[in-house]
């Protein structure tokens, strides 16, 4: 990948790339292993805010509650 890069962007551009990509590497995150899986949640929490939801402002939306 490094010498197709390197002959269309240049070696310069090539390695600048190569660089990110490996930080990218070691910084990703593995929601597996680093998120406490057990731990139950609490509260009323939603996945997005209601008004953030395409349904939003539908009469049927709104006829739910916060569980539903």
């Amino acid at each position: 990948m490094a010498s197709s890069l390197a002959s269309e962007l240049g070696p310069e551009a090539a390695a600048r790339i190569e660089r990110l990509a490996d930080a990218a590497e070691k910084k990703r995150l593995d929601p597996e292993t680093a998120l406490d899986w057990t731990e139950p949640l609490d509260g009323p929490w939603m996945h997005m805010p209601r008004e953030f939801s395409p349904l939003g402002g539908t009469p049927a939306y709104e006829a739910l509650s916060l569980p539903e």
